[in-house]
């Protein structure tokens, strides 16, 4: 590892000795059992030795991994880190690992390393009935499946949307399981009708399903005849 020099002779003359290349350490790939589903369309991969210049003035960064009718591209990219955006993510294979294999300044990581676990994408539950819910509400629950297989990333949780019509917001979330969020609904953004929900886990969101019938809150009669 270093600087490799070169000289040159040719028709009996000879070039000084220069610096030909820099022989570098090959990329390496850390292995992270974390989760993706199905349809994420980001996955960020870490190791060393990922960008690390050129004497040539080239520092391609290529990565391979193991899934079929799936494009994986290098958007950004340091020493240590790569994002790749992914294309033909409805492809991918659940329940296998992801693995990848990092190329740089001719070199590569070797065998390829785990860098996800496939998962199934979130899926959002219609009860039968719809659950009403009125107006006024400040807490809901909604039911579904493939949330979270307990490899969720490290700093990341579900997201909830909430959607009537053409119209949606944030359902902050409170706490979440496998098969359920609880979530706020912001203030005054009900309206009476059918609410759907969106989850966002694993990098991947569900479908829009109908979820609740938002009602009208209810009143207070006092009977005065008595």
């Amino acid at each position: 590892i270093g600087p490799v020099q070169a000289q040159v002779s040719y028709n009996g003359g000879t070039s000084d000795v220069a610096n030909a290349a820099n022989v570098l350490e090959s990329p390496s790939v850390t292995e992270v059992l974390y989760d993706i589903a199905i349809g994420a369309n980001v996955l960020t991969i870490f190791g060393n030795m990922f960008k690390t210049g050129s004497p040539f003035g080239s520092n391609v960064l290529s990565v391979a991994f193991n899934q079929a009718g799936v494009t994986f591209n290098v958007v950004l990219s340091n020493n240590t880190m790569a994002v790749c955006t992914i294309i033909g993510g409805d492809n991918m294979v659940t329940s296998s690992p992801l693995t990848a294999i990092v190329t740089n300044n001719g070199g590569d990581s070797g065998d390829g390393v785990q860098v996800a676990t496939v998962v199934n994408a979130p899926v959002v539950t219609t009860p039968i009935p719809l659950v009403q819910i009125p107006l006024s509400s400040s807490v809901v629950t909604i039911s579904g499946q493939y949330i979270d297989n307990g490899r969720m990333i490290p700093g990341t949780k579900p997201r909830v949307t909430l959607k009537q019509g053409s119209s949606s917001h944030t359902c902050t979330l409170v706490s979440f399981t496998p098969s359920s969020v609880v979530c706020n609904p912001q203030p005054s953004t009900l309206v009476n009708g059918t609410l759907q929900a969106q989850i966002t886990a694993n990098g991947a969101s569900s479908t829009f399903a109908d979820v609740f019938t938002v009602i009208n809150n209810p009143v207070l009669c006092v009977d005065t005849t008595a």
